[in-house]
């Protein structure tokens, strides 16, 4: 809980991780410097508490940067432990185990996370199984699962995520969908990118031919 960090940043001069916002900070984001600080304090934190589990989220997510897979399933596993019924720990754990290369266990992970409820970043979250569903060659699973984030009729979904909702419907054969997809896309595109303008005119024209 709270008074609990704000014991351990004033008992042990923890100042580089703010006890009230450890969770909102974004590790990919910060400098080199600011990240080296972070992870000796949350080190710190752990030499007095090895169960912390906002600690071993810090370190465990800081190995995955690192590209230290295996010892960030380590630390997952610790937070899953101590705090079960939260979607980190099992976030933590399918990201790791997506980049070792281990899918069917990452896409297990990560739907525990989204049954969990309590994901920071949802979409994000759903991306990344979508990812796995399409390396297992799960196609119909990932396109049912991105239509949830990517209705492309909805007017806040973006002509990128269309685009990718697109090509799983191509996938899953469903070809007339991912053209009327790429027609909603090519409407939203911006006129000054050029790149994904490209992408859906020529994946429009090599589905159209079919």
């Amino acid at each position: 809980n709270q008074d609990h960090y704000q014991i351990l940043a004033e008992g042990y001069r923890i100042k580089a991780i703010d006890p009230y916002h450890i969770r909102d900070l974004d590790i990919e984001k910060i400098d080199e410097q600011k990240r080296g600080l972070v992870l000796n304090e949350a080190l710190k934190i752990l030499q007095i508490d090895k169960a912390n589990a906002v600690a071993n989220w810090l370190v465990g997510n800081m190995m995955i940067i690192k590209g230290n897979y295996l010892g960030a399933l380590t630390y997952a596993d610790i937070v899953i432990k101590h705090q079960p019924e939260l979607s980190v720990g099992y976030i933590m754990k399918a990201d790791a185990l997506r980049e070792l290369g281990r899918y069917a266990e990452a896409s297990r992970f990560y739907r525990i996370a989204i049954d969990r409820g309590t994901a920071p970043d949802i979409k994000t979250l759903y991306r990344n199984l979508f990812v796995v569903y399409n390396t297992l060659g799960e196609y119909k699973k990932a396109y049912k699962l991105y239509f949830q984030v990517a209705n492309p009729l909805s007017i806040n979904t973006g002509y990128k995520d269309i685009y990718e909702l697109s090509l799983s419907a191509a996938a899953t054969g469903r070809v007339k969908d991912a053209i009327v997809f790429l027609k909603i896309a090519a409407l939203k595109v911006p006129p000054q990118d050029l790149e994904y303008r490209k992408k859906i005119d020529d994946m429009l024209s090599y589905l159209s031919s079919k």
